[in-house]
């Protein structure tokens, strides 16, 4: 008789996901060996050429002849070890980054991502950046880091994020690259808002053309064909010609056409929704403070006001002018259900599951305790999850509560506590009820 074996007890899950953050701690605290190991050769090479009285600097003949030295000794191109040594040097100059990264806190790849959004910052606005970039990668992980980065040097220097955003629309561009076993690439690059607002609506148009086809093709791939359609035919006055094939079925005219002529009268259409979140100084122009896009990062001055030029309609939010969180939120042109999704947008701009980067305004608004067992319609009770998160936690895989705002994502099974920390706070502010209690109703601002 087959004996089934016992299922895998919660010290087992605990010794298993104990061995697994030693291992990322490790590799950390490895690639920060490392760059202390590279460091250190720099410093004596800097010393030892000093003393023959030969300044090194940077693009110098020392520099490319210790950088081949540098690329035999890792096993890396010279490129790669020029690279690695100048991140190494910058990130030393930010000390609380540099020391968190040397405590095994976060990996290279974020301390990539902290030099690229360094900037010319200096003096105070440097330090501030050094201490919010060091929580930032800590609490963060690599893969979502970059937006958040680029946030705080936006908001510490706005001329910056203005001639970012102008160089962006001066630099627009598209290019073409072929690739290997047959694939090749096409990249667009420019503003920002643009990319974005291109994105949401070659998305929408997938998720509104989704349907089970002889091709079985995914939301990606539908974004694909949606995409070259229109680049192909949606500037052709004729519709595209359809010919009958040899048993009578329809045959596109041409290989390249995937869902037929964009302008058809059936077809949907579909507007492009972009999440962004503006200051009202910079909207009037009293300040340069940049904007946010949800679920993409920082927008400057410049472009918000482009925005806002076009824009169909604004919610307003009061906000803390020092910690940034939502005091109230304004519902007078809408229904509740609609200005209540709005601020769970704005607490959260991505998918609380933790590390997923979909935006929240693309993911669903889920009850944290379901509303058959009580859970009520509240900010509180409220999370945007996007749609497999959404499942994974309403299959039971998953416990998750909201304290103190934050997201806490518990994986009871396997012994895994996550927090996801909310992008802006919302706190309650009692409004006085004839009855003489306070009933806190922190989005409507006509109280």
């Amino acid at each position: 008789m087959e004996r089934t074996p016992p299922p895998i007890g919660e010290r087992m899950f605990a010794a298993l996901n104990d061995v697994a953050h030693g291992t990322v701690r490790w590799v950390r605290i490895g690639e920060a060996r490392r760059a202390e190991a590279v460091l250190a050769l720099w410093d004596a090479m800097v010393a030892d050429e000093a003393a023959d009285g030969i300044e090194v600097v940077q693009g110098s003949r020392a520099e490319r002849a210790f950088a081949s030295h540098l690329a035999g000794t890792l096993g890396m191109s010279r490129n790669a070890a020029v690279t690695l040594l100048h991140t190494a040097i910058a990130i030393r100059g930010l000390p609380r980054t540099h020391r968190s990264f040397r405590g095994g806190e976060f990996g290279w790849q974020s301390v990539e991502a902290v030099v690229r959004h360094l900037g010319a910052l200096r003096g105070e606005a440097r330090e501030q950046y050094d201490e919010g970039a060091a929580a930032i990668a800590t609490e963060t992980v690599p893969q979502l880091v970059d937006p958040e980065l680029a946030r705080l040097h936006d908001a510490l220097d706005h001329d910056a994020a203005t001639m970012n955003a102008a160089a962006a629309f001066r630099d627009r561009r598209v290019r073409a690259r072929p690739g290997v076993a047959g694939e090749a690439s096409l990249t667009f690059t420019g503003p920002e808002a643009d990319i974005a607002a291109w994105y949401e609506k070659l998305r929408r148009s997938a998720v509104a053309s989704h349907a089970p086809d002889e091709q079985h093709r995914s939301v990606g791939t539908l974004m694909y064909d949606i995409g070259l359609d229109v680049g192909l035919w949606g500037l052709e006055h004729p519709p595209v010609e359809i010919d009958r094939g040899p048993q009578g079925a329809l045959v596109p005219a041409d290989p390249f056409e995937r869902l037929g002529d964009p302008r058809v009268p059936h077809r949907k259409a579909i507007q492009a929704e972009i999440l962004v979140m503006v200051p009202a100084e910079t909207a009037c122009g009293a300040s340069n403070r940049p904007g946010t896009i949800a679920g993409w990062g920082s927008l400057a001055a410049a472009e918000v006001r482009r925005l806002i030029a076009s824009a169909r309609f604004w919610t307003r939010v009061e906000t803390d002018p020092v910690d940034d969180a939502i005091l109230a939120f304004d519902s007078a042109e809408r229904a509740i259900p609609k200005a209540l999704r709005r601020l769970i947008h704005l607490r959260a701009d991505r998918c609380e599951e933790p590390g997923c980067p979909t935006g929240a305004h693309l993911a669903d608004i889920d009850h944290v305790i379901r509303v058959e067992h009580g859970g009520r319609t509240t900010e509180i009770n409220l999370t945007a999850l996007c749609r497999p998160g959404h499942q994974t936690k309403d299959d039971g895989y998953v416990d998750v509560e909201r304290i103190d705002g934050d997201l806490h994502w518990n994986t009871t099974r396997w012994g895994g506590h996550f927090v996801t920390r909310s992008r802006m706070r919302i706190r309650r502010r009692p409004t006085p009820q004839t009855d003489g209690t306070d009933e806190p109703a922190p989005w409507d601002l006509s109280a």
